[in-house]
């Protein structure tokens, strides 16, 4: 079944700067960097709960940049 949006349990494929990455949105205490689950509190991930797939995010942390695109949700 396919993920409306982002939500926590979702893997995600995405190109954050033109970098194209998947993760898992996980609870803080189920986070496995070498299994790409990251944590839902993580900074970059707050901006993208609720995105759908296609949209573009554009955000700022701290000094730097960001520009993520929703590939796919599952």
């Amino acid at each position: 079944m396919k993920a409306q949006s982002i939500t926590i349990g979702s893997r995600v494929e995405m190109i954050v700067n033109g970098i194209p990455q998947t993760w898992e949105v996980v609870l803080s205490g189920k986070v496995d960097i070498e299994n790409k689950k990251v944590s839902a509190d993580a900074p970059l991930i707050q901006f993208i709960l609720g995105a759908k797939e296609g949209d573009t995010i554009k955000q700022r942390i701290r000094d730097r940049s960001f520009i993520i695109e929703i590939v796919k949700i599952y």
